[in-house]
């Protein structure tokens, strides 16, 4: 089995790396338009099944001899740069798959949906740990009910040593991470769904991490759960994602907000530089990164089955480890995306071809199993 993987950085070197181990993989195209992040990631993944390709995405025709000798294309790009790969992917009739992030961009990813059937090819964005784990795990919730009332979903990594102001760390784009403060998020309500302002319907939780109970908030973010929303409107009284952070850290964003730093308004008209622009440089440049953290996830759901009331939760817990060199919401984002390719190669999902979201068309059974081979174990509880 040959993948390619476009994007170094942060999570797609994390692929390669995975890649480079599982004893199933062939052969690995990493590209990237960034000679320096992609002679870094060659040199520590140091394997022969790696292939590096220096190639700007706008260069189609270099993409796509590269593209075309692989089964699967993992975009590991910002959000907003995955429509072009996704089209290419389509003229090529190779499976694809992204870690999502943008609302605007999955739409049009998924009205190709005739085409990459007319062509026998996978199109499936939004496969990494959230939007993707969590939503084929919440998507199989929903399978144990007769009648489902609600599901809530908390999701987030955060650094075990948080620093201040934000006590946060950078573990994907900076560009996809304030898309997801300020877009609006999609959510059910009352069988409808409804956008709702992002950083919206906060909440003080705690979680068990390793043993000790930590305070942390929460609140609604956009590009989580949008397609998932769209498969159970009107099936679910009220579906949210919650993204989970360190109390003080949405008080701050309140506060950058308040002062325009999270708008679209110019600053400088020459060279079209926005105050949100300004903003993730500073972001970009100041937040901590790759230090060691931990992921949860909870798919808290409530209905009813055989006439009685009945709540499960499925849940996910995972720990930075040294062994692995990357950090654990890299290592659950990267797994996902993984599974899901393989599984589209080796024909493990129903029908021949399309553009779908992955709890949409990803069985779980099979899923589950290869997520264990990665050392990723979702457990279910029920009461």
């Amino acid at each position: 089995m040959k993948i390619s993987v476009i994007g170094s950085g942060l999570i797609g070197s994390t692929i390669a790396t995975l890649l480079c181990n599982d004893p199933e993989i062939d052969g690995i195209a990493l590209v990237d338009h960034n000679g320096n992040a992609l002679t870094d990631a060659v040199s520590k993944l140091n394997s022969k099944k790696v292939k590096a390709h220096k190639i700007e995405i706008a260069h189609y025709d270099d993409l796509s001899t590269i593209l075309s000798q692989t089964d699967c294309i993992i975009s590991a790009l910002p959000p907003h740069l995955n429509r072009k790969i996704t089209k290419l992917a389509l003229r090529l009739g190779k499976h694809y798959v992204d870690l999502g992030g943008s609302d605007i961009t999955l739409d049009q990813q998924l009205a190709l949906n005739d085409d990459a059937l007319a062509k026998k090819c996978w199109l499936v964005p939004y496969s990494g740990f959230a939007p993707g784990l969590v939503n084929i795990a919440a998507m199989q919730a929903t399978k144990e009910f007769d009648t489902i009332d609600s599901i809530t979903i908390y999701g987030g990594g955060l650094p075990i040593h948080p620093e201040p102001p934000f006590y946060f760390q950078l573990n994907f784009s900076t560009v996809g991470l304030i898309k997801e403060y300020v877009e609006p998020a999609t959510v059910i309500r009352n069988g409808e769904l409804t956008k709702v302002d992002a950083l919206s319907d906060y909440e003080e939780v705690s979680f068990n991490v390793n043993g000790k109970l930590i305070d942390l908030e929460a609140f609604v973010v956009s590009g989580r759960i949008s397609s998932l929303a769209k498969l159970l409107e009107h099936k679910v009284n009220s579906l949210s994602y919650k993204v989970l952070r360190y109390k003080g850290h949405k008080n701050l964003l309140d506060v950058f907000g308040s002062l325009g730093f999270l708008s679209n308004n110019l600053i400088d008209v020459r060279t079209n530089t926005t105050f949100q622009d300004l903003f993730i440089r500073q972001l970009t440049k100041h937040l901590p990164k790759g230090n060691p953290d931990f992921v949860l996830a909870s798919i808290e759901a409530t209905g009813i089955k055989d006439g009685k009331q009945k709540s499960i939760t499925y849940s996910l817990e995972e720990v930075y480890k040294n062994e692995y060199e990357h950090t654990s919401l890299a290592h659950c984002s990267a797994v996902s995306a993984i599974v899901c390719a393989k599984l589209l190669v080796t024909n493990k999902v129903d029908g021949q071809g399309g553009a779908a979201a992955p709890e949409a068309i990803i069985p779980f059974d099979e899923f589950e199993k290869e997520l264990e081979k990665f050392g990723l174990a979702i457990i279910r509880k029920e009461s």
